[in-house]
């Protein structure tokens, strides 16, 4: 199985503040860095995921799409919101992996148990 390509839209990208536009994204993967990213001290970050029926999979006019978009403040002179935001999506994937690591561990006893 393969992952659909995520389609990114820097809107900002300075110490201070990241603005991504994420067309195509919903809650589900805005929700998860969002959540991940107000772990780290000294940022806020938010999303915007504005009506269905602005989307992209509705016949609207084009000009009235509207992507979705995260962003990340720094809230503290000392924190770069560039570096919070990198950190945090190596994060995310380890703890993807060792969640993968843990589902298929379980699979297995649980075919085994079937088995014996």
């Amino acid at each position: 199985m393969k992952w659909p390509d995520v389609e990114v839209n820097v809107k900002k990208y300075e110490p201070d503040e990241v603005i991504l536009e994420l067309p195509g994204e919903d809650h589900t993967l805005l929700n998860l860095l969002r959540w991940a990213l107000n772990r780290h001290e000294g940022v806020i970050a938010t999303y915007r995921v504005e009506h269905p029926v602005l989307g992209k999979r509705h016949k609207v006019e084009e000009d009235m799409h509207i992507p979705p978009v995260l962003r990340v403040r720094a809230v503290e002179d000392d924190v770069d919101a560039r570096k919070i935001l990198e950190k945090t999506l190596d994060e995310v994937l380890e703890e993807l992996t060792q969640a993968r690591k843990e589902i298929l561990r379980a699979l297995e006893e649980a075919d085994e148990a079937d088995s014996g």
